[in-house]
């Protein structure tokens, strides 16, 4: 299994490896809140560097992000993985409004299956702030998150094909969102692979 960890917010927070012994490809917010921000010369959490593959920007985060107020309780992630985000919104909120973030991952082997994991977490939040996560390629599907006061709760989308050697991620709100501003967060990523369709995959979920 080949795996990603992408970690959404402050650069500088990333300790490699974490204590589980993964390596974490920072996504910070000069590149998130950009509609055209790439990270090339991608690495796996081996820290085996992947010719070829890359991480573009197609549709900002907020310029207000990072968030910082994520959860510092879970048992299986890091600290600064989980504690900072990046977020998206549909009122206005920081001058910005309608602000639904898509990238996109290419240099992919379209003859293999690839998982996605995503964590979001907004602690003393009392509102539901749900986000949608879809992800395309030649076929897509997509999994609802609250983040709200989430400590541990992950959604995986399962066994998406590229196309033409890339998969598209888009976030939005998720239909049970009502916080005011329609909040939605991304505290970090993580994509796998085998060359097997059948790969069932490995969430580090405990």
């Amino acid at each position: 299994m080949t795996l990603i960890c992408f970690d959404f917010g402050q650069s500088y927070s990333v300790t490699n490896p974490d204590v589980q012994g993964r390596y974490w490809v920072p996504i910070p917010d000069w590149v998130a809140n950009t509609n055209d921000g790439v990270v090339s010369s991608l690495f796996d959490s081996s820290n085996l560097v992947l010719p070829g593959i890359s991480f573009s920007m197609l549709s900002k985060f907020s310029s207000s992000g990072p968030n910082y107020v994520g959860t510092d309780a879970n048992p299986w992630y890091p600290t600064w993985a989980t504690q900072d985000s990046m977020f998206g919104n549909i009122a206005a909120y920081g001058g910005e409004a309608n602000l639904t973030p898509r990238f996109r991952l290419s240099g992919l082997d379209d003859t293999r299956a690839y998982d996605f994991t995503f964590f979001g977490s907004r602690v003393s939040a009392s509102d539901n702030r749900e986000a949608r996560y879809t992800v395309e390629g030649s076929n897509s599907g997509y999994a609802d998150l609250d983040a709200s006061n989430n400590v541990s709760n992950v959604v995986v989308v399962a066994g998406i094909y590229p196309q033409n050697g890339g998969i598209m991620i888009s976030l939005s709100p998720g239909p049970n969102n009502n916080n005011a501003y329609q909040f939605f967060y991304l505290c970090f990523m993580l994509v796998n692979w085998e060359a097997s369709s059948k790969f069932t995959p490995i969430i580090f979920q405990y």
